[in-house]
C-alpha cells in the first residue's frame, strides 16, 4: 500500500511538471516521493551491574540487587542465606563468607581452588576455573579484587615466600599471572597499593602504587623503598616508610628504630608527612599497628618489652 502511493505522488509529480505548473520545491518533492522511508529502532542495552565485595563474617543483612543476604550461624556453621525479603526465610547457599555479587550472579573461590559462579535465580553454582596447582598445601589463593571485567586473585607461595597477582577475565575461562613479588595491600577505585612481600614488626619491604590496566596492573609509582604497612583511608592512601638506619650495640644495622607516616591521594600525589616517631634506643624497632584518618598507634618493642604510643592528628592537614 504504501508503495503504490509513493508512485501515485510521483506521477502527480511529474504531472504538474508538464503541465507547466507552478510546483514549489519539485526537485524536493520528487526526491520524497522517490526516497524510500527507513525507521530505525534504538535498541536499549542495559549495562551490567559492577561486582561488589561481600563479606559476610557476622549477623548482618545486606543486600545484592534484589536479594538478600545473610550470614544464618556466624558463631558456627557460617552458613550464607538467601531471601527476596528482609524478614522472609533464608534460603541456604554454597556461598561462602567472602565473595562478589552483582545481584544475578555471585563469583567465589571455593577450598578446591575452583572458581564458582552462582546464580541467584536458580540457586546453583557452576566451575567457571579450576586453578591448577603442583601442591595446594603450599599453595594460598585468595579473590581480592573486580575492575571492569577482571577479577584479580592472589597467590602466595608458602614454600617461596612469594606472592603473585593473577586476572580471570570473565567469559574467557583464562587465568593469567600479570605480577611476581607483588602482595596487595589495599585498594582505592582504580589504584592499589602492592608491597614486594608481606612484612612484619622485624623486617621492612618496598610499597608501590600500582593502577589497574588492560593489561592487569601498571606501575604509577614507588612510594617508599623501605616500606611497612599501607592502607586506604577515605579518598587517600596511609603507608609508613623507614628513612634511615641505625647501628646497634652488637655492630648490626636497624633500619626500624624511626618511623614516619605519610599521606597521598589515591593516585599517588600530594604526599604529606602525617606522623613520625623516634625510638629512644638503636635497639628498639616500631611499627604502626594502627592506622586511622585522625591518629595512628606505634608500637614500640626490644624483643622483651612491648609498649604503645598513640599519635594524633587532623585529618584534613
Amino acid at each position: 500500500m504504501k508503495k503504490t502511493y509513493r508512485i501515485l505522488g510521483l506521477v502527480l509529480a511529474l504531472t504538474l511538471v508538464l503541465l507547466g505548473a507552478n510546483v514549489p520545491n519539485t526537485a524536493s518533492y520528487l526526491r520524497a516521493a522517490t526516497k524510500k522511508k527507513v525507521t530505525s529502532k534504538k535498541t536499549k542495552t542495559k549495562k551490567a551491574a559492577t561486582y561488589k565485595s561481600f563479606v559476610m563474617e557476622n549477623a548482618k543483612v545486606k543486600k545484592s540487587g534484589k536479594y538478600y543476604l545473610k550470614n544464618m550461624d556466624p558463631e558456627d556453621t557460617m552458613e550464607i542465606g538467601v531471601c527476596e525479603s528482609k524478614d522472609g526465610y533464608f534460603v541456604a547457599t554454597d556461598l561462602p563468607t567472602h565473595f562478589f555479587a552483582n545481584g544475578t550472579y555471585a563469583y567465589y573461590l571455593g577450598e578446591d581452588l575452583k572458581l564458582y559462579r552462582y546464580s541467584f535465580s536458580s540457586g546453583t553454582s557452576k566451575v567457571m576455573k579450576t586453578i591448577s596447582t603442583e601442591d595446594p598445601y603450599y599453595e594460598e589463593w585468595s579473590l581480592k579484587y573486580f575492575y571492569k571485567g577482571k577479577f584479580y586473585l592472589q597467590k602466595f607461595d608458602v614454600d617461596k615466600e612469594r606472592y603473585e597477582v593473577y586476572v580471570y577475565i570473565i567469559g574467557s575461562k583464562k587465568l593469567k599471572r600479570v605480577m611476581k613479588h607483588c602482595h596487595l595491600l589495599d585498594r582505592n577505585g582504580s589504584f592499589v597499593l602492592g608491597q614486594k612481600k608481606e612484612i612484619s614488626s622485624r623486617a621492612t619491604s618496598p610499597i608501590t602504587l600500582y593502577r589497574f590496566s588492560s593489561k592487569g596492573l601498571k606501575k604509577v609509582k614507588r612510594l617508599a623503598n623501605h616500606g611497612g604497612r599501607g592502607v586506604k583511608i577515605g579518598k587517600f592512601f596511609y603507608f609508613t616508610a623507614y628513612p634511615s638506619e641505625v647501628t646497634k650495640a652488637d655492630g648490626s644495622k636497624n633500619r626500624m628504630s624511626r618511623v614516619i607516616l605519610y599521606r597521598v591521594r589515591k593516585d599517588g600525589s600530594g604526599q604529606k608527612k602525617k606522623a613520625t616517631y623516634n625510638s629512644s634506643s638503636a635497639e628498639k624497632r616500631v611499627y604502626a599497628s594502627t592506622i586511622r584518618g585522625t591518629y595512628c598507634v606505634f608500637t614500640i618493642s626490644d624483643g622483651r618489652v612491648t609498649s604503645n604510643y598513640k599519635c594524633s592528628y587532623k585529618k584534613r592537614s
